[in-house]
């Protein structure tokens, strides 16, 4: 038989992922407003903290599936369902939890998926104005652009007919 001593575990389990993953919005919120105010610096840094984090993360997704494991159930969807029908007694904490959980998922998931939008975007703006200058000095081709901002014309810049 399953000690329910056990039981606990899986609900310190969840609240140590919940614990990170709050961490990782607060960084990702950081990352927002480095973006935003374009810094550089800012944003390599907490890409590095980021990293440390994801690999907590992973790890502490590997210790639930242990604990589910533990108690014959495998890491695959409805376990958590499984887990709080085989321990009823302690099945509203881990509910809370699991909960509390997959909505910091979500809103971390919708906020690095943002980040990630906003940092193409400036990558983008940055080579187009690099672009620009390399053309403006005569070290690359100048390019046009049509009304919906793509690139629509390759023009060579003066004198390179000479180097064809």
């Amino acid at each position: 038989m399953i000690s329910s001593q056990a039981s606990p575990t899986l609900a310190d389990q969840l609240r140590a992922e919940c614990d990170e993953y709050g961490k990782l919005q607060s960084l990702l919120e950081e990352e927002h407003a480095a973006l935003s105010n374009v810094q550089a610096e800012r944003v390599a840094l907490i890409t590095t903290e980021k990293q440390a984090l994801y690999g907590r993360l992973q790890a502490l997704s590997r210790r639930r599936d242990a604990c589910l494991a533990a108690h014959g159930i495998a890491a695959a969807p409805g376990a958590i369902k499984t887990w709080t029908e085989r321990h009823p007694d302690h099945a509203q904490s881990v509910i809370a939890e699991w909960k509390r959980l997959t909505q910091l998922v979500r809103k971390t998931h919708r906020q690095n998926t943002l980040n990630g939008r906003i940092a193409s975007a400036l990558v983008q703006h940055f080579h187009s104005r690099l672009n620009l200058l390399a053309g403006s000095q005569g070290n690359a081709p100048a390019t046009t652009y049509g009304r919906d901002g793509n690139p629509s014309v390759s023009l060579r810049p003066p004198g390179s007919i000479a180097q064809i």
